[in-house]
């Protein structure tokens, strides 16, 4: 998030009060930008996107490669915003994932969804965090909301109030 300057934020939230949809693509495996630093921007949106984006659930998009069914990626959209993380594909995802690419460009520039399987995708990433070990919530984006006390992604770490006194 101390990556994105205010003025980006404030453009993008003018854009969206006008009406502009906005995409915004990465790959799983991108070390250089990490799929991980949209999920923290987006939300910061101004209301009512960042927060909506914040309660969205994630889902599996998926679309033909070479005639196959496939996996195109993970994807959570929020009115007018939407996030699609390229399943196998680094930093270039056009030259990674060349059709991928492609056909997540047509469905946003046909206004088609994106959306489909929801409650696989939470279930696959419940299950991938161990069904929040028993000490938290499954929520519906597929990530754990944890007891208080466990940390940890998948709440598996119990942490014990620090007592006495430092020297």
């Amino acid at each position: 998030a101390a990556d994105v300057s205010n003025s980006s934020l404030m453009i993008i939230d003018d854009l969206l009060k006008r009406g502009a949809r906005l995409l915004v693509y990465n790959g799983n495996f991108d070390l250089l930008d990490s799929p991980i630093g949209p999920e923290e921007w987006i939300p910061l949106l101004a209301a009512p996107y960042g927060e909506g984006f914040s309660m969205a659930p994630v889902s599996l998009w998926r679309t033909n490669v070479d005639g196959t069914q496939t996996i195109g990626g993970i994807v959570r959209t929020f009115a007018n915003v939407t996030l699609v993380t390229i399943t196998l594909s680094g930093h270039k995802v056009p030259y990674d994932q060349t059709q991928k690419s492609i056909a997540m460009l047509n469905t946003f520039i046909k206004g088609g969804s994106f959306l489909d399987d929801q409650s696989d995708l939470r279930d696959i990433k419940c299950q991938m965090l161990n069904q929040c070990s028993g000490n938290g919530e499954c929520l519906v984006n597929g990530t754990c909301a944890c007891k208080k006390g466990f940390g940890r992604a998948d709440c598996s770490a119990k942490f014990e109030p620090l007592t006495g006194t430092i020297d």
